[in-house]
């Protein structure tokens, strides 16, 4: 009898991780689809010519005070025209990226030395908003992977003890 009762609450806990990696699978769709959609909006923007005036690996340290996490970002700045008014960028991909590794990072600061000319893409109601790449980028289906896997895994796992 005090088995039966033990291995029912342990089935209650897994089926509750199941149901929250779900949610947090629902959560990660529910925040990545708008990213791809704004990413994908980006392609049809018209592009002028810029060039790069700061260009470095950005370490970010993040956490609660008893742990934390370090994060590396490209950071990426360009100067650019459009009809005659100068601008400011600071975007290499509509959706900003953030790496848990200094080697993505130096990948992308490696393809935008200071003083490169590059083709820069601007929101053509608004100049102010542009990008170096436009379009949608394979990291932008990162957040959609993780999240597809994590409701796979949590309604597998709920179905499974049932």
């Amino acid at each position: 009898m005090l088995e039966d009762k033990s291995k029912t609450i342990r089935v209650a806990r897994l089926q509750a991780i199941g149901v929250g990696l779900a949610a947090v699978g629902a959560m990660l769709l529910f925040f990545g689809i708008p990213r791809i959609y704004e990413a994908s909006k980006s392609s049809s923007w018209p592009s002028t010519e810029g060039y790069i005036t700061h260009s470095e690996v950005g370490r970010f340290r993040s956490g609660n005070g008893r742990t934390f996490t370090i994060n590396y970002a490209a950071i990426i700045e360009y100067q650019y025209q459009v009809g005659g008014q100068n601008y400011t960028g600071n975007r290499v991909r509509e959706a900003r990226d953030n790496f848990p590794f200094a080697y993505f990072a130096n990948r992308t600061v490696n393809s935008y030395p200071v003083g490169k000319k590059v083709a820069v893409f601007y929101l053509t109601d608004s100049p102010s908003l542009a990008v170096l790449e436009s379009g949608i980028h394979w990291a932008d289906f990162n957040v959609i992977f993780v999240a597809l896997v994590l409701c796979i895994a949590g309604v597998w796992m709920y179905r499974s003890l049932n």
